[in-house]
């Protein structure tokens, strides 16, 4: 299994992230203990249009797009068959548990949980009060590389100094 993959699993199962999207295809955001959240005070997409990042003055989220979404979910469905077929016990039966595709596509952090954003070279950085098992940092676009090297340097330093307002 790439890193990728265990990466994208990771989104799946973290109970540290919010995720929320709907069938229309309009991502809606929802807190299930406080109703609708603020409306985006900004919101940037990444020059390969593999995702978007905003900013509320609650949260800091990344809307990954269905394209990527999709291709997610094909490489965790390999991965997955991969594993199939290398897990067998005694009696030849399958021990892996089912597979599970990306339904979700949105990730968000409460501001609280974030202490800094930096330009760093050209990509967002991060620093979280707390560890994560999945960080923005961690999400990739479809070519390999990580999202948060993917932005125009204006909407970088404008996403910041957004951040810092709030």
């Amino acid at each position: 299994m790439s890193l990728k993959s265990i990466l994208l699993l990771a989104l799946i199962f973290s109970p540290s992230l919010a995720f929320g999207f709907t069938s229309t295809g309009v991502e809606e955001v929802i807190d299930s203990n406080l109703g609708e959240k603020p409306a985006p005070i900004i919101e940037i997409t990444d020059i390969n249009d593999d995702v978007t990042l905003g900013l509320t003055s609650t949260s800091v989220y990344m809307v990954i797009s269905e394209q990527t979404r999709e291709q997610i979910n094909k490489d965790l469905e390999e991965a997955y068959h991969k594993e199939m077929e290398s897990f067998n016990d005694s009696f030849g039966s399958f021990i892996v548990g089912e597979y599970q595709p990306l339904t979700d596509r949105k990730i968000e952090y409460d501001l609280d949980d974030i202490e800094n954003i930096k330009d760093i070279n050209g990509i967002l950085t991060f620093t979280y009060f707390k560890e994560y098992s999945v960080r923005f940092e961690d999400v990739l676009a479809i070519n390999g590389k990580q999202v948060l090297a993917s932005f125009q340097k204006e909407d970088i330093q404008n996403f910041i100094n957004e951040f810092e307002k709030v």
